[in-house]
């Protein structure tokens, strides 16, 4: 044990020589070096829907993509929701963006609603700027087709209505039947897009083109069409027929028309994937956003289950200068996972004791944290010198997570650290806690 510490320590004073850096290699430091930092340890999202209530189940945000731009749009930084670092150190500057999307959006796919939510934050010289909780609307474009049961009754199984985008050529074919809803991307202004019916009707052929103007995004059309009849409805010169709040239509034969309504389904209403609305919406890997299967799915999980305890309030950073750092581990169950993720916004803590706890799995030029499963760590590897591992974690009811001979290390590297605790039990119940600690 002694031996690794004291390696992690000479490695630490050649890593300081170095300097510090960006969170993103490729963003550079202002010329003056002043720094500052934004904690999004807090950072949580509450979704718009605009046409359903969701609970928090119907919207995992876990991969939600986690965006930071400065002032011209260069990013900063990226990372998920799942993944995010709970500080990053940027430059001294004002106009950041923190951007929250569900997921690169495509210009056209299928079931594949798109959210979008974003927040500005001034970055000041050593200070923390704080981020809550991010609204993401629904943010692309539902399409979906519907036929009234008259028509249904007398087409034919080749029928297939063509839904595209002129402005950047994408298309969707919806099959006679498809019951899924088409998405696509909303583009700046306005977009256009067509919806074209082609198939049999009573035998015959039938073609018609039905335009949805100006759509926008976090609208949902619905493109419902149907056959009219009476001669009330008189074709044109041209073989279409114009029929009074119904749209356009097309003769399909002696006072049988073919028609194309479309309707805005959107319904205002604030769709919240946490109920109460406040810096507690869903963060993946926060205790109150777990589904614990042991619980039930609407129930917070408890003690009598799994539990992360300590002395220290682990809901506040603690400074480097105490004398103890125990955190206890309990799980009625049986001990099944035991996850530890450090992470660091000194670039230099991280590639630096990253290779000496993970010789054979941490990547220097890839990796912005630690994290290693002490369940699934084997009783003789050097991590289990440290803390503890393998048989002394699997299955157990209880383990005492004690980093207090780390802490000495961290002084060698001012920052603020974080060591994210989550356990997992033997029936899958799930809980994280996180000590952080400045130096």
């Amino acid at each position: 044990m002694k031996t690794n510490i004291y390696s992690l320590l000479a490695f630490a004073g050649i890593a300081l020589a170095m300097g510090s850096c960006s969170d993103n290699p490729d963003y550079p430091l202002d010329k003056n070096g002043q720094t500052g930092s934004v904690n999004l340890s807090e950072l949580g999202v509450e979704v718009d829907d605009q046409e359903q209530l969701l609970s928090r189940a119907d919207i995992d945000t876990s991969a939600f993509l986690v965006k930071i731009v400065d002032a011209d749009g260069n990013a900063a930084y990226e990372a998920t929701m799942s993944t995010c670092k709970e500080i990053v150190t940027l430059p001294v500057a004002d106009g950041y963006t923190v951007q929250i999307h569900s997921h690169e959006v495509e210009n056209a796919a299928w079931s594949a609603p798109y959210y979008y939510g974003q927040t500005t934050f001034d970055v000041k010289a050593n200070d923390i700027a704080e981020i809550g909780t991010i609204n993401c609307k629904f943010a692309n474009i539902r399409v979906s087709v519907r036929y009234s049961d008259e028509l249904l009754a007398i087409m034919g199984d080749d029928v297939t209505v063509t839904v595209k985008c002129s402005e950047n050529g994408s298309a969707l074919d919806f099959a006679k039947g498809e019951q899924r809803s088409g998405y696509f991307k909303a583009l700046e202004g306005s977009t256009t897009l067509a919806a074209e019916f082609n198939g049999t009707v009573q035998g015959n052929a039938a073609t018609l083109v039905k335009a949805l103007n100006d759509v926008k995004a976090g609208q949902h059309r619905v493109i419902t069409f149907g056959v009219k009849t009476g001669n009330n409805d008189v074709p044109d010169e041209f073989g279409g027929v114009s029929i009074e709040g119904d749209g356009n239509g097309v003769q399909l034969a002696d006072g049988l028309y073919l028609t194309a309504v479309v309707t805005d389904e959107t319904v205002n209403g604030n769709v919240n994937a946490e109920e109460n609305g406040d810096s507690s919406a869903q963060r993946p890997g926060k205790e109150e956003d777990q589904e614990k299967p042991g619980p039930g799915p609407d129930e917070p999980v408890t003690p009598e289950y799994v539990d992360i305890t300590s002395e220290l309030d682990l809901d506040k950073e603690h400074p480097a200068t105490g004398s103890s750092y125990l955190v206890n581990i309990d799980a009625q169950k049986g001990i099944a996972h035991l996850l530890v993720t450090i992470e660091s916004d000194n670039e230099n803590f991280i590639k630096s004791a990253g290779p000496m706890l993970l010789p054979d799995t941490f990547d220097e030029d890839k990796d912005t944290q630690i994290v290693f499963d002490l369940a699934d760590t084997p009783d003789d590897d050097p991590l289990a010198e440290l803390l503890p591992a393998g048989s002394k974690v699997k299955n157990q009811t209880h383990v005492p997570f004690d980093v207090t001979g780390l802490v000495p290390l961290l002084t060698k590297f001012p920052g603020h650290h974080a060591f994210k605790i989550t356990v997992t039990d033997n029936e899958g119940n799930t809980l994280t806690k996180t000590l952080r600690i400045k130096a």
